[in-house]
């Protein structure tokens, strides 16, 4: 999308097109407009967009610097991690690697390598060369039986068959 289809983009998103609302928040975003691009992610997020979710969840988990500061996000792990697991159980590559950081550094939810290694396995089928030296690295983390049960976890999620994002996971998170 160009720059002469902002308008027309800006439009739509008002009109309450997620597509078009996903595009101006990332027209915001790469204007260092963070926090406005933020409640664009919101709104096509929450007609259901799964790619919109993850960004959300991204920009929730980890925070984002906006020119002015004012324009910044604060990381809002709590929220973040829901709007994150919500795109990796849709399958989404990206938040399949931010459930990986989250779980790999307690961001939102408890510590758990296990299941972060089973994320990170995920994305790395879709991102081969950054996915897999990510991989590698938290492997030399974990030993033989829980890299075991880790790639166990990891097919049982590309058969669909999704973790649960517990109460006990959130509260021993934030």
């Amino acid at each position: 999308m160009g720059f002469s289809d902002v308008a027309a983009t800006k439009q739509k998103a008002e009109a309450g097109d997620p597509q078009a609302q996903l595009s101006l928040a990332d027209m915001m975003s790469h204007n260092f407009k963070k926090a406005e691009a933020l409640g664009w992610y919101r709104k096509a997020a929450q007609q259901g967009l799964t790619e919109a979710k993850s960004r959300l969840g991204e920009k929730l988990l980890f925070g984002d610097t906006g020119i002015p500061s004012s324009q910044s996000v604060k990381a809002n792990p709590s929220e973040g991690i829901r709007w994150t697991f919500d795109a990796a159980t849709n399958r989404d590559a990206k938040a399949f690697s931010n459930m990986s950081k989250a779980m790999q550094n307690g961001i939102g939810v408890s510590t758990n390598l296990i299941e972060a290694y089973a994320w990170l396995q995920l994305y790395s089928e879709s991102d081969t060369i950054v996915g897999r030296v990510w991989l590698n690295q938290l492997a030399l983390r974990l030993d033989t039986q829980s890299l075991q049960e880790a790639q166990a976890l990891a097919a049982q999620f590309k058969a669909g068959q999704w973790p649960a994002l517990s109460p006990r996971k959130l509260a021993e998170g934030d």
